[in-house]
């Protein structure tokens, strides 16, 4: 009988198990499913009438050891010695429904032990996505939900880091899904997605550095076909010195004050404003199309690919500060630099249109001028200020409209 309960034990390890008494359920119930195959095979339409009736008491008796076998088998589960997870419990449910219930509940608590980790169980991508933009903010006082989870997933990220171990959002959905945690797919993303809002870890796919306000992060944590490109690690924070000194420089270029201070917030700044800027340079570039005389254009051109090669390293954060901090002296000087052209082309570069205008036409028609010396002299001048040069004066643009006076008054 010991050795009998000791086997028992061990093999209930990770399920469960009842013992049911002796009792002849199964043969009752052995004996009703003969009965059903034999009828089965009959063939009513050709039987005589007798035979039927014999076939129908037939019926009737394996309904009846069903019902037997029903009764007994309920009877033996509420009597039964029961082993959960390898050990032997006691159970207090009056009814089968009952105490199977308890069993498995029992079950779930000693085999998936870390399951009561989750405490709050997530229903749609839509949560993890305010989650990641702060619209979800817990109550005064109160942890955020699942932040035991996030915890967990840190410390073994941790652990994988210290093994120099690379690990893959498929790994971290493998762990979390199986024994002694048990979590669903979409409350392992959610987890995760705090450990990324609290900034404690980085996010990769294809080798770049994926933001909390990326679209398709919630896909990157829990899609069966995007996890395993998803590389998870421990986050390499930005030194604090470093980012208060980028925050000084960013306030000089962009004349602004009051920029983030966390990193996320600082780097997400750090590229939304550059690609604004490489937007609007981009335009200004596209001018020199139309006009090829415009000033300026090395100094856009060379601004374009400061702007370019900043924006290169937004998928390292560290890298992208450390950027700003090794060309702050460019940077800087171009911006100084850009703003006479900004200017030229807000304010300046309708006049400098009508002047390109008059000396093409006056090229051809010189002969108008030979008299005038004023109108021959205020030509030359016209040429000189429109000619660019790297020391290209835009303090003369403004004189261009007398000068322009001068040479139409002569052609009147």
């Amino acid at each position: 009988q010991l050795r009998t309960e000791q086997s028992v034990l061990l093999g209930s390890k990770g399920q469960a198990v009842l013992v049911l008494s002796d009792a002849p359920y199964y043969e009752t119930l052995e004996h009703a499913m003969k009965i059903r195959q034999y009828v089965k095979q009959q063939n009513f339409a050709n039987l005589p009438k007798s035979v039927e009736n014999i076939i129908k008491g037939y019926q009737d008796e394996a309904m009846r050891c069903e019902a037997e076998a029903r009764e007994a088998l309920a009877a033996a589960i509420c009597t039964a010695e029961t082993y959960v997870d390898g050990e032997r419990v006691s159970l207090t449910g009056k009814d089968v429904k009952a105490r199977l219930d308890q069993v498995l509940s029992q079950l779930v608590a000693r085999v998936y032990h870390k399951l009561d980790l989750i405490t709050k169980n997530i229903k749609s991508d839509d949560e993890i996505r305010a989650l990641l933009e702060g619209a979800e903010q817990p109550l005064p006082g109160m942890a955020e939900a699942n932040s035991d989870a996030a915890l967990s997933i840190e410390e073994y990220l941790r652990l994988q880091e210290m093994a120099k171990r690379p690990t893959s959002m498929a790994d971290v959905q493998s762990r979390y899904q199986t024994v002694p945690y048990g979590w669903r797919e979409i409350d392992i993303a959610y987890a995760t997605a705090l450990l990324i809002k609290e900034q404690r870890i980085t996010v990769k796919y294809g080798g770049e550095s994926i933001r909390p306000e990326h679209p398709k992060l919630p896909d990157f944590l829990r899609r069966r076909s995007e996890i395993p490109k998803t590389r998870i690690c421990i986050r390499q924070s930005v030194d604090k010195g470093k980012m208060r000194q980028v925050r000084a420089i960013l306030e000089e270029y962009f004349d602004e004050m009051n920029l983030p201070t966390d990193e996320d917030g600082l780097t997400h700044y750090i590229i939304e404003q550059f690609a604004a800027q490489r937007r609007y340079y981009e335009e200004l570039a596209r001018k020199y199309e139309q006009n090829a005389k415009y000033p300026g254009r090395t100094v856009i051109m060379a601004l374009l690919h400061q702007i370019a090669q900043l924006l290169a390293q937004k998928s390292d954060n560290n890298a992208l500060i450390g950027h700003i901090l090794a060309h702050k002296n460019e940077l800087l000087n171009m911006k100084e630099a850009a703003r006479q052209v900004e200017e030229f082309f807000a304010k300046q570069s309708d006049t400098f249109d009508l002047a390109v205008r008059l000396e093409k036409k006056t090229r051809d028609e010189l002969s108008y001028l030979t008299g005038s010396v004023d109108a021959t002299n205020a030509l030359n001048e016209i040429r000189k200020r429109i000619t660019f040069t790297e020391k290209f004066d835009y303090s003369g643009i403004p004189q261009l409209s007398a000068l322009m006076t001068t040479v139409n008054t002569a052609y009147d």
